[in-house]
């Protein structure tokens, strides 16, 4: 988990200080004049498309930190069940059912080889980090896939911002609507409340995540 921690805390500081950058602009008391893409100076004004797109990009960025944080954050789960020689029939039945779906997803002869210690090998080998999420994460979708993994999220950090977030950074991915569109509805101030809600929900989720490993909440009770 100090991994994961630590990626979290360096994109953290990269959406900080972008959010940062932003807010500068956007309070500016004079007009910033900016070389557009024919190297001719142009005009940065409060109601300009370029200052909605830079707004509209921190969903983007917010968005990035979260799927990237929670598909992190799983990984490390099955890297801590591996580190620690975990067996299947160790597992709680919440995890073994994640693990066999895993596993059916795989070409069994392509898997054989790989599973020389069957009941450890295929915790770790079945894992694939590509398959978790995919512009779909929010925080109702992080306490179901934590769950099917034996995770109870306990905390009470309301992330009620990360429905927001994805619905506009799929919005933008799928062309849905344009980045002037999107940041347009928007304020510095409503953004930084999205980022600092979902940085929160991420950091309450990652303590209860170690809580989980740290108590072998992978393990049925005895």
């Amino acid at each position: 988990m100090l991994n994961v921690r630590a990626d979290f805390d360096a994109r953290s500081k990269e959406v900080d200080e972008y959010f940062e950058f932003v807010k500068d602009i956007l309070s500016a008391t004079s007009d910033l004049i900016y070389l557009n893409g024919y190297g001719k100076p142009s005009l940065l004004t409060a109601s300009s498309d370029l200052q909605k797109t830079l707004k509209a990009n921190g969903f983007l960025l917010v968005y990035n930190l979260v799927e990237s944080t929670m598909k992190n954050a799983i990984e490390a789960i099955i890297a801590h069940l591996s580190a620690q020689g975990v067996e299947f029939d160790e597992l709680t039945k919440e995890l073994k059912v994640v693990i066999l779906k895993n596993a059916k997803k795989w070409n069994a002869e392509k898997l054989e080889p790989e599973l020389s210690k069957i009941g450890q090998h295929i915790i770790q080998k079945t894992f694939r980090k590509e398959e978790l999420f995919s512009g779909n994460v929010d925080a109702r979708e992080i306490r179901e896939t934590l769950l099917a993994y034996g995770v109870k999220v306990n905390h009470s950090v309301i992330g009620n911002s990360l429905l927001t977030i994805k619905t506009k950074r799929n919005d933008l991915a799928h062309g849905t609507i344009s980045f002037s569109e999107c940041g347009k509805d928007y304020d510095i101030a409503d953004l930084i409340k999205f980022k600092d809600e979902a940085q929160d929900y991420l950091k309450a989720t990652l303590n209860d995540i170690q809580h989980f490993l740290s108590t072998a909440g992978y393990k049925p009770p005895v």
